[in-house]
Protein backbone atom coordinates (compact mmCIF):
# COMPACT_ATOMS: atom_id res chain seq x y z
CA UNK A 1 0.00 0.00 0.00
CA UNK A 2 0.96 3.74 -0.38
CA UNK A 3 0.06 5.90 1.71
CA UNK A 4 -0.75 9.22 0.69
CA UNK A 5 -0.58 10.50 -2.80
CA UNK A 6 1.02 13.48 -2.94
CA UNK A 7 4.42 14.09 -4.87
CA UNK A 8 6.61 11.37 -3.12
CA UNK A 9 3.64 8.94 -3.33
CA UNK A 10 2.92 9.30 -6.70
CA UNK A 11 6.72 8.57 -7.59
CA UNK A 12 6.60 5.42 -5.79
CA UNK A 13 3.61 4.97 -7.94
CA UNK A 14 5.72 5.43 -11.11
CA UNK A 15 8.56 3.24 -9.95
CA UNK A 16 6.34 0.15 -8.48
CA UNK A 17 3.64 -0.25 -10.76
CA UNK A 18 4.07 -3.47 -12.59
CA UNK A 19 6.33 -4.99 -10.12
CA UNK A 20 4.04 -5.03 -6.44
CA UNK A 21 0.24 -5.28 -6.59
CA UNK A 22 -0.63 -1.84 -5.43
CA UNK A 23 -3.70 -0.36 -3.19
CA UNK A 24 -3.48 3.87 -3.29
CA UNK A 25 -5.13 5.40 -0.15
CA UNK A 26 -5.28 9.06 0.76
CA UNK A 27 -6.37 11.23 4.05
CA UNK A 28 -7.47 13.36 1.03
CA UNK A 29 -9.74 11.23 -1.04
CA UNK A 30 -12.83 12.28 0.43
CA UNK A 31 -12.55 15.61 0.35
CA UNK A 32 -12.66 18.28 -2.32
CA UNK A 33 -8.52 18.85 -2.12
CA UNK A 34 -8.22 15.29 -3.17
CA UNK A 35 -4.59 14.67 -4.99
CA UNK A 36 -6.46 12.59 -7.65
CA UNK A 37 -9.11 14.56 -8.91
CA UNK A 38 -9.52 12.28 -11.81
CA UNK A 39 -9.78 8.95 -11.63
CA UNK A 40 -10.73 7.71 -14.72
CA UNK A 41 -7.35 9.14 -16.05
CA UNK A 42 -5.19 7.30 -13.17
CA UNK A 43 -6.47 4.14 -14.13
CA UNK A 44 -6.04 4.71 -17.59
CA UNK A 45 -2.66 5.24 -16.43
CA UNK A 46 -2.48 2.49 -13.54
CA UNK A 47 -5.27 0.14 -14.36
CA UNK A 48 -4.27 -2.38 -11.78
CA UNK A 49 -4.07 0.02 -9.26
CA UNK A 50 -7.03 0.07 -6.48
CA UNK A 51 -7.53 3.13 -4.77
CA UNK A 52 -9.22 2.99 -1.95
CA UNK A 53 -10.75 5.80 0.79
CA UNK A 54 -9.45 5.71 4.68
CA UNK A 55 -13.19 4.45 5.46
CA UNK A 56 -12.02 1.13 3.86
CA UNK A 57 -8.72 1.03 5.34
CA UNK A 58 -9.45 -1.32 7.83
CA UNK A 59 -10.93 -3.42 5.44
CA UNK A 60 -7.80 -3.43 2.71
CA UNK A 61 -4.80 -3.94 5.02
CA UNK A 62 -5.47 -7.57 5.58
CA UNK A 63 -3.85 -8.12 2.35
CA UNK A 64 -1.11 -5.46 2.71
CA UNK A 65 2.51 -6.44 3.81
CA UNK A 66 4.14 -3.72 3.23
CA UNK A 67 3.23 0.41 3.14
CA UNK A 68 4.98 3.47 1.88
CA UNK A 69 4.44 6.15 3.95
CA UNK A 70 4.05 9.91 2.88
CA UNK A 71 6.25 12.07 4.47
CA UNK A 72 3.42 14.52 5.20
CA UNK A 73 1.93 11.41 7.72
CA UNK A 74 3.29 11.47 10.81
CA UNK A 75 4.16 8.30 12.48
CA UNK A 76 1.23 9.16 15.43
CA UNK A 77 -1.30 9.11 12.53
CA UNK A 78 -4.15 7.01 13.21
CA UNK A 79 -3.61 5.10 9.69
CA UNK A 80 -0.13 4.49 10.50
CA UNK A 81 -0.24 3.10 13.85
CA UNK A 82 -3.25 0.71 12.60
CA UNK A 83 -0.72 -0.50 10.29
CA UNK A 84 2.27 -0.87 13.04
CA UNK A 85 -0.34 -2.80 15.58
CA UNK A 86 -0.95 -5.19 12.28
CA UNK A 87 2.14 -5.82 12.03
CA UNK A 88 2.83 -4.31 8.68
CA UNK A 89 6.45 -3.31 7.48
CA UNK A 90 6.60 0.52 7.03
CA UNK A 91 9.22 1.99 4.26
CA UNK A 92 9.66 5.41 2.79
CA UNK A 93 9.97 6.59 -0.76
CA UNK A 94 14.09 7.16 0.40
CA UNK A 95 14.21 3.33 1.51
CA UNK A 96 13.37 2.38 -2.03
CA UNK A 97 15.08 4.49 -4.10
CA UNK A 98 18.98 3.81 -2.17
CA UNK A 99 18.04 -0.09 -2.63
CA UNK A 100 17.95 1.07 -6.93
CA UNK A 101 20.34 3.57 -7.06
CA UNK A 102 23.50 2.12 -8.52
CA UNK A 103 25.33 5.17 -7.85
CA UNK A 104 27.22 7.62 -4.77
CA UNK A 105 24.17 8.70 -2.83
CA UNK A 106 24.79 12.14 -0.95
CA UNK A 107 22.40 12.98 1.60
CA UNK A 108 21.53 16.83 3.24
CA UNK A 109 19.86 18.29 5.69
CA UNK A 110 19.40 21.19 8.24
CA UNK A 111 16.86 23.37 9.15
CA UNK A 112 17.95 26.09 6.98
CA UNK A 113 20.52 26.05 4.24
CA UNK A 114 19.60 22.26 2.67
CA UNK A 115 18.51 23.78 -0.75
CA UNK A 116 20.65 25.81 -1.48
CA UNK A 117 24.07 23.04 -0.43
CA UNK A 118 21.62 20.61 -2.09
CA UNK A 119 21.80 22.71 -5.60
CA UNK A 120 25.24 24.07 -5.28
CA UNK A 121 26.36 20.62 -4.71
CA UNK A 122 25.09 19.05 -7.69
CA UNK A 123 26.20 22.31 -9.82
CA UNK A 124 29.65 21.54 -8.32
CA UNK A 125 29.31 17.52 -9.83
CA UNK A 126 27.62 18.53 -12.80
CA UNK A 127 30.42 17.44 -14.91
CA UNK A 128 30.20 13.92 -12.95
CA UNK A 129 26.54 13.63 -14.19
CA UNK A 130 25.30 13.83 -10.39
CA UNK A 131 21.53 14.06 -10.28
CA UNK A 132 19.58 16.60 -7.29
CA UNK A 133 16.15 15.73 -5.97
CA UNK A 134 14.59 14.61 -3.02
CA UNK A 135 12.81 17.04 -1.06
CA UNK A 136 14.22 19.75 -3.10
CA UNK A 137 13.36 18.97 -6.82
CA UNK A 138 12.07 15.45 -8.33
CA UNK A 139 11.12 13.09 -5.82
CA UNK A 140 14.29 10.66 -5.39
CA UNK A 141 12.33 7.66 -7.62
CA UNK A 142 12.17 9.87 -10.31
CA UNK A 143 15.70 10.31 -10.76
CA UNK A 144 16.77 6.51 -11.23
CA UNK A 145 15.39 6.63 -15.15
CA UNK A 146 17.79 9.78 -15.93
CA UNK A 147 20.81 7.93 -16.46
CA UNK A 148 22.78 9.57 -13.79
CA UNK A 149 25.87 8.55 -12.31
CA UNK A 150 25.54 9.64 -8.82
CA UNK A 151 22.92 11.72 -7.22
CA UNK A 152 22.27 14.89 -4.45
CA UNK A 153 19.44 14.10 -1.97
CA UNK A 154 18.19 16.96 0.24
CA UNK A 155 16.70 14.81 3.38
CA UNK A 156 13.60 16.74 5.47
CA UNK A 157 13.08 15.25 9.23
CA UNK A 158 9.70 14.00 7.96
CA UNK A 159 12.04 11.50 5.47
CA UNK A 160 14.03 11.23 8.05
CA UNK A 161 12.19 9.83 10.81
CA UNK A 162 11.18 6.88 9.12
CA UNK A 163 13.75 6.17 6.65
CA UNK A 164 15.71 2.89 7.88
CA UNK A 165 19.39 2.23 7.94
CA UNK A 166 20.85 2.84 4.64
CA UNK A 167 23.95 4.01 3.88
CA UNK A 168 25.25 7.03 2.06
CA UNK A 169 28.28 7.97 0.33
CA UNK A 170 28.27 11.15 2.35
CA UNK A 171 26.10 12.49 5.12
CA UNK A 172 25.34 16.65 6.02
CA UNK A 173 23.49 18.31 8.51
CA UNK A 174 23.93 22.61 7.83
CA UNK A 175 22.64 23.50 10.97
CA UNK A 176 20.08 22.39 13.67
CA UNK A 177 17.34 25.15 15.05
CA UNK A 178 13.83 25.21 16.44
CA UNK A 179 11.46 23.94 13.99
CA UNK A 180 8.92 21.34 13.19
CA UNK A 181 7.90 21.44 16.89
CA UNK A 182 4.21 20.73 16.31
CA UNK A 183 5.46 17.53 15.18
CA UNK A 184 8.58 16.28 16.46
CA UNK A 185 7.51 17.65 20.29
CA UNK A 186 11.08 19.28 21.18
CA UNK A 187 14.58 20.11 19.82
CA UNK A 188 16.29 17.05 21.02
CA UNK A 189 13.19 15.09 19.52
CA UNK A 190 13.92 16.90 16.42
CA UNK A 191 18.15 16.63 16.03
CA UNK A 192 17.98 12.93 17.18
CA UNK A 193 15.78 12.68 13.48
CA UNK A 194 18.29 14.83 11.63
CA UNK A 195 21.04 13.40 12.79
CA UNK A 196 19.74 9.83 11.21
CA UNK A 197 21.43 10.43 8.43
CA UNK A 198 24.80 9.03 9.86
CA UNK A 199 23.49 6.03 10.34
CA UNK A 200 26.36 3.81 8.18
CA UNK A 201 27.11 6.73 6.12
CA UNK A 202 30.78 6.67 4.72
CA UNK A 203 31.78 10.49 5.43
CA UNK A 204 30.02 13.45 6.89
CA UNK A 205 30.71 16.75 6.25
CA UNK A 206 28.85 19.17 8.97
CA UNK A 207 28.66 22.81 11.08
CA UNK A 208 31.46 22.85 12.91
CA UNK A 209 29.90 25.81 15.32
CA UNK A 210 26.78 23.80 16.02
CA UNK A 211 27.06 20.71 18.44
CA UNK A 212 24.31 19.17 17.46
CA UNK A 213 24.98 18.78 14.22
CA UNK A 214 27.84 16.74 14.65
CA UNK A 215 28.45 13.28 13.58
CA UNK A 216 29.42 9.81 15.22
CA UNK A 217 33.41 9.87 16.36
CA UNK A 218 33.81 6.74 14.03
CA UNK A 219 32.64 8.82 11.18
CA UNK A 220 35.51 10.32 8.91
CA UNK A 221 34.16 13.82 8.45
CA UNK A 222 34.80 17.59 7.93
CA UNK A 223 33.85 20.02 10.78
CA UNK A 224 33.12 23.40 8.88
CA UNK A 225 35.18 26.84 10.50
CA UNK A 226 36.68 24.42 12.71
CA UNK A 227 38.87 22.72 10.05
CA UNK A 228 41.62 25.19 8.96
CA UNK A 229 41.14 23.82 5.00
CA UNK A 230 37.20 24.70 5.13
CA UNK A 231 35.99 28.08 6.86
CA UNK A 232 34.54 31.00 6.64
CA UNK A 233 36.64 33.87 7.47
CA UNK A 234 35.61 37.73 7.66
CA UNK A 235 36.30 38.98 3.96
CA UNK A 236 35.81 35.91 2.53
CA UNK A 237 36.25 31.77 2.84
CA UNK A 238 38.85 29.04 2.89
CA UNK A 239 38.37 26.26 0.36
CA UNK A 240 40.46 23.52 0.65
CA UNK A 241 43.19 25.44 1.96
CA UNK A 242 42.68 28.13 -0.75
CA UNK A 243 40.94 31.64 -0.09
CA UNK A 244 38.05 32.81 -1.85
CA UNK A 245 37.22 37.20 -1.32
CA UNK A 246 33.85 37.10 -0.30
CA UNK A 247 33.25 39.79 -3.34
CA UNK A 248 34.28 36.51 -5.85
CA UNK A 249 30.75 34.41 -4.29
CA UNK A 250 27.57 35.47 -6.01
CA UNK A 251 25.37 34.46 -3.15
CA UNK A 252 25.36 37.34 -0.05
CA UNK A 253 24.78 36.91 3.02
CA UNK A 254 27.36 35.24 6.10
CA UNK A 255 25.18 32.35 5.95
CA UNK A 256 25.17 31.20 2.57
CA UNK A 257 29.17 31.86 2.77
CA UNK A 258 29.06 28.62 5.07
CA UNK A 259 26.77 26.87 2.74
CA UNK A 260 29.11 27.75 0.05
CA UNK A 261 32.12 26.21 2.17
CA UNK A 262 30.25 23.34 2.80
CA UNK A 263 28.75 22.14 -0.10
CA UNK A 264 32.48 22.96 -1.73
CA UNK A 265 33.45 20.24 1.16
CA UNK A 266 30.77 17.54 0.17
CA UNK A 267 31.41 17.99 -3.88
CA UNK A 268 35.33 17.80 -3.15
CA UNK A 269 34.98 14.42 -1.91
CA UNK A 270 34.46 13.45 -4.83
CA UNK A 271 37.37 14.51 -6.66
CA UNK A 272 35.43 18.00 -7.59
CA UNK A 273 38.42 20.68 -8.89
CA UNK A 274 38.90 24.12 -7.12
CA UNK A 275 38.08 25.67 -10.49
CA UNK A 276 34.85 24.17 -10.90
CA UNK A 277 33.69 24.99 -7.10
CA UNK A 278 35.21 28.36 -7.77
CA UNK A 279 33.24 29.07 -11.26
CA UNK A 280 30.36 28.29 -9.30
CA UNK A 281 30.97 30.22 -6.66
CA UNK A 282 31.43 32.92 -8.76
CA UNK A 283 27.88 32.24 -10.96
CA UNK A 284 25.26 30.59 -8.75
CA UNK A 285 22.65 33.12 -8.09
CA UNK A 286 20.94 31.38 -5.00
CA UNK A 287 17.23 29.77 -5.18
CA UNK A 288 13.85 31.20 -6.14
CA UNK A 289 11.87 32.87 -2.86
CA UNK A 290 15.43 32.67 -0.56
CA UNK A 291 16.41 36.32 0.12
CA UNK A 292 15.74 37.07 -3.92
CA UNK A 293 15.72 40.44 -4.60
CA UNK A 294 12.45 41.58 -6.49
CA UNK A 295 12.98 44.98 -7.14
CA UNK A 296 13.04 48.68 -6.32
CA UNK A 297 10.30 51.11 -5.80
CA UNK A 298 10.85 54.97 -4.66
CA UNK A 299 14.52 53.44 -3.69
CA UNK A 300 13.16 51.12 -1.64
CA UNK A 301 14.59 47.14 -2.16
CA UNK A 302 12.00 44.13 -2.20
CA UNK A 303 13.27 40.91 -1.22
CA UNK A 304 11.64 37.79 -1.27
CA UNK A 305 12.41 35.21 0.94
CA UNK A 306 9.05 32.98 1.26
CA UNK A 307 11.31 30.02 2.07
CA UNK A 308 12.11 31.33 5.79
CA UNK A 309 9.24 28.70 7.04
CA UNK A 310 10.89 28.70 10.16
CA UNK A 311 12.76 31.46 12.64
CA UNK A 312 16.33 30.64 11.92
CA UNK A 313 16.04 31.04 8.52
CA UNK A 314 14.17 34.60 8.97
CA UNK A 315 16.88 35.37 11.52
CA UNK A 316 19.40 35.16 9.06
CA UNK A 317 18.30 37.18 6.37
CA UNK A 318 17.68 39.98 8.88
CA UNK A 319 21.26 39.58 9.93
CA UNK A 320 22.46 39.30 6.28
CA UNK A 321 20.16 41.11 3.74
CA UNK A 322 22.06 44.31 4.60
CA UNK A 323 25.41 44.75 5.01
CA UNK A 324 26.53 46.16 8.10
CA UNK A 325 27.58 48.71 9.35
CA UNK A 326 24.70 50.69 7.81
CA UNK A 327 21.79 53.28 8.58
CA UNK A 328 19.43 51.16 6.02
CA UNK A 329 16.65 49.32 8.19
CA UNK A 330 14.50 46.68 7.43
CA UNK A 331 10.49 46.83 6.92
CA UNK A 332 9.75 43.17 7.97
CA UNK A 333 6.66 41.27 6.39
CA UNK A 334 6.28 37.96 8.33
CA UNK A 335 3.40 35.54 9.86
CA UNK A 336 1.99 32.82 9.01
CA UNK A 337 1.76 28.98 11.06
CA UNK A 338 4.65 29.14 13.63
CA UNK A 339 4.81 25.45 14.09
CA UNK A 340 5.36 25.79 17.69
CA UNK A 341 8.32 27.92 17.98
CA UNK A 342 9.52 30.48 20.62
CA UNK A 343 9.78 34.20 18.90
CA UNK A 344 11.40 35.36 21.76
CA UNK A 345 14.64 34.98 19.45
CA UNK A 346 13.26 37.19 17.10
CA UNK A 347 12.84 40.05 19.41
CA UNK A 348 16.45 39.29 20.26
CA UNK A 349 17.32 39.94 15.94
CA UNK A 350 15.32 42.57 15.98
CA UNK A 351 16.94 46.05 17.32
CA UNK A 352 19.76 47.45 15.26
CA UNK A 353 18.34 45.96 11.76
CA UNK A 354 14.15 46.07 11.56
CA UNK A 355 12.68 49.73 11.63
CA UNK A 356 8.93 47.94 12.03
CA UNK A 357 7.14 45.07 11.74
CA UNK A 358 3.86 43.76 9.16
CA UNK A 359 1.92 40.81 10.91
CA UNK A 360 -0.22 38.62 8.91
CA UNK A 361 -1.63 34.62 9.59
CA UNK A 362 -2.94 32.63 12.01
CA UNK A 363 0.13 33.28 14.89
CA UNK A 364 0.62 37.35 14.03
CA UNK A 365 -0.18 38.22 18.09
CA UNK A 366 1.53 35.45 18.92
CA UNK A 367 4.71 36.89 17.23
CA UNK A 368 3.75 40.67 18.28
CA UNK A 369 4.02 39.85 21.58
CA UNK A 370 7.79 38.18 21.57
CA UNK A 371 8.96 41.83 20.07
CA UNK A 372 8.07 43.99 22.61
CA UNK A 373 9.64 47.82 21.49
CA UNK A 374 9.20 47.06 17.51
CA UNK A 375 6.57 48.95 15.94
CA UNK A 376 4.01 46.26 14.90
CA UNK A 377 1.37 46.39 12.60
CA UNK A 378 -1.55 44.31 11.52
CA UNK A 379 -2.60 43.17 8.30
CA UNK A 380 -5.67 41.67 6.58
CA UNK A 381 -3.34 39.50 4.00
CA UNK A 382 -0.51 40.02 1.86
CA UNK A 383 -1.89 42.76 -0.10
CA UNK A 384 -2.75 44.59 2.91
CA UNK A 385 0.80 43.77 4.50
CA UNK A 386 2.92 45.22 1.45
CA UNK A 387 0.95 48.25 1.35
CA UNK A 388 1.48 49.02 4.92
CA UNK A 389 5.26 47.98 4.49
CA UNK A 390 5.47 50.40 1.59
CA UNK A 391 3.90 53.46 3.80
CA UNK A 392 6.73 52.78 6.14
CA UNK A 393 9.87 52.20 4.48
CA UNK A 394 11.79 55.32 3.88
CA UNK A 395 14.61 55.72 0.62
CA UNK A 396 17.47 53.08 1.02
CA UNK A 397 15.32 50.76 3.08
CA UNK A 398 14.83 46.98 2.23
CA UNK A 399 11.31 45.29 2.57
CA UNK A 400 12.14 41.87 3.42
CA UNK A 401 9.07 39.32 3.01
CA UNK A 402 10.63 36.65 5.62
CA UNK A 403 7.96 34.95 7.12
CA UNK A 404 9.67 32.62 9.94
CA UNK A 405 6.68 30.79 9.62
CA UNK A 406 4.78 28.16 7.35
CA UNK A 407 2.30 29.23 5.04
CA UNK A 408 -0.50 26.82 5.08
CA UNK A 409 -3.02 28.99 6.64
CA UNK A 410 -3.14 31.45 3.95
CA UNK A 411 -1.46 29.34 0.98
CA UNK A 412 -0.55 26.35 -0.46
CA UNK A 413 3.38 26.20 0.10
CA UNK A 414 5.76 29.05 0.74
CA UNK A 415 6.06 28.74 -3.64
CA UNK A 416 2.81 29.68 -4.31
CA UNK A 417 3.13 32.50 -1.22
CA UNK A 418 6.64 34.19 -2.67
CA UNK A 419 4.43 34.41 -5.81
CA UNK A 420 2.25 36.19 -4.38
CA UNK A 421 4.34 38.61 -3.03
CA UNK A 422 6.43 38.96 -6.37
CA UNK A 423 2.97 40.09 -8.28
CA UNK A 424 1.90 42.33 -5.86
CA UNK A 425 5.67 44.39 -5.89
CA UNK A 426 5.79 44.13 -9.53
CA UNK A 427 2.24 45.24 -10.05
CA UNK A 428 2.97 48.68 -7.39
CA UNK A 429 5.83 49.53 -9.74
CA UNK A 430 3.81 49.69 -12.38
Amino acid sequence: MILGAGASGMSCLRYLHGKRDLIVCDTRFDTDQSPIPNSRTFYQNFPQVSLIRPSDFDRAIDSVSTMVVSPGLPLSHCLVRKALSSGIKLVSDVDLFIDAADGPVIGITGTNGKSTVTTLVGAMLEDQAFGSGGNLGPPALDLLNDGFAGYVLELSSFQLERMEAKRLDVASIINISNDHLDRHESLDSYAAVKRRIYRDCGFAVYNGDDRLSRPPDNVPSVAVNKDERWRVIESGVVIDGRFVASDAIKLTGDHNRFNVVAAAAIADSFGASFDNIRHVLESFEGLPHRAQIIGSIDDVTYVDDSKATNLGSCIAAIEGVIKQPSSRRIVLIAGGMGKGADFAALGRAIPGHVRSVVLIGRDARLIAANIPGTPVAFASDLDDAVVKARMDAVPGDVVLFSPACASFDMFENFVVRGQAFTRIVEGMSK
